[in-house]
């Protein structure tokens, strides 16, 4: 398949049932066929992973298509310099998440959350946090050291931030607490000093976790205690 063969295809989907339309994405409208993630991901295992194809898609700025890039994109061939271009599209709360969880494959996540979480930038913020998110559920050798000096700053910085970037710390923050006994129990000490999370924004479309209630949940205390 070829670039024009997936538009063709990807219109195909089109659904009128997810309001098709525009997206806006920081200072750019994206068009959009309000094709599911479930239907994108589904069209993504039938194409394999093709780094060419995934910076095509990119291109398009075809808001289901930039998805699709994210789900077919090679890790290995990723680089530095490709998600730092890419960064820049994704101010809109769900692709933010799908870009990092794609960044986190590549053996550069680790550097990119440090570098984002620390940006002056909002958008690049919330990648950070959440790229720190997904690393955090998913890369299990990475030492506790690692996620601890995230701790300080999310306790300092998590009540001024930005709505967004308040959203992917807390979900953070729940992630890292369940990786450890050490880290679950200074993550709710934490959480509990920082109180109720308020989070109010139209672009948000998820519910807020309370971060206190599951880290002292009975199946994760149980999960920890059969991991240590």
């Amino acid at each position: 398949m070829n670039l024009n063969d997936i538009l063709k295809l990807l219109e195909s989907h089109r659904s009128d049932k997810e309001k098709p339309g525009l997206i806006k994405s920081g200072q750019k409208k994206l068009q959009s066929w309000g094709i599911s993630i479930q239907k994108l991901k589904d069209i993504g295992r039938q194409i394999g992973s093709n780094h060419k194809l995934a910076s095509e898609l990119w291109d398009t700025l075809i808001y289901d298509a930039l998805v699709l890039s994210t789900i077919i994109d090679n890790p290995k061939e990723i680089t530095r310099e490709q998600v730092d271009m890419q960064i820049k599209d994704v101010d809109f709360w769900q692709l933010s998440t799908l870009f990092t969880n794609m960044v986190c494959k590549t053996n550069f996540a680790k550097e990119k959350a440090e570098e984002w979480t620390s940006s002056d930038d909002d958008v690049q913020r919330r990648c950070g946090y959440a790229l720190l998110y997904h690393i955090a559920r998913d890369d299990k050798k990475i030492e506790d050291a690692f996620f601890e000096k995230f701790l300080e700053i999310i306790k300092n910085k998590i009540s001024s931030e930005a709505n967004q970037v308040k959203e992917a710390m807390n979900k953070a923050l729940l992630q890292i607490g369940q990786r450890s006994e050490n880290l679950n129990k200074k993550a709710l000490a934490l959480s509990r000093e920082i109180g109720n999370i308020e989070i109010a924004s139209d672009s948000i479309h998820e519910e807020i976790p309370d971060v206190v209630k599951i880290l002292s949940s009975k199946k994760v205390q149980e999960n920890l205690r059969n991991d240590s």
